[in-house]
């Protein structure tokens, strides 16, 4: 009941959130809302994405007599869209630069990052 009448209070008075304390309110539904890794298995559903991912560049790259080069914003919707087929869903947006960084930890002596404008790509 008092809990109630304080919202309430609140309301009448038009109170505000911080901004720290409204971005952590965010941030705190955001990763209650992305399943947990015992629900999803998510450090195996990422493994075997980035594998097939690994498996796809080389394919391409055995495959090709010219120097492949592949468009980072490319691999990144095709790495979120195996994650769904394989039903991880979140609602938070892949980092680039970590599944760059991995990339080129699999391919050290091979491949490189090459940054235009905003854009990167490996080659």
């Amino acid at each position: 009941m008092v809990s109630c009448l304080l919202w309430l209070d609140l309301i009448a008075q038009e109170a505000k959130y911080y901004r720290k304390c409204l971005a952590g309110l965010y941030n705190r539904k955001r990763v209650a809302s992305c399943p947990t890794s015992a629900e999803s298995d998510s450090p195996a559903i990422h493994g075997l994405v980035l594998a097939e991912l690994l498996s796809y560049i080389q394919d391409i790259r055995a495959n090709t007599s010219v120097t492949a080069v592949f468009k980072m914003a490319y691999l990144v919707k095709q790495y979120s869209a195996r994650l769904t087929q394989y039903g991880y869903s979140c609602d938070t947006r892949l980092n680039s630069t970590l599944l760059c960084d991995r990339l080129l930890f699999h391919f050290p002596d091979i491949m490189q990052a090459r940054q235009d404008g905003r854009d990167i790509y490996l080659q």
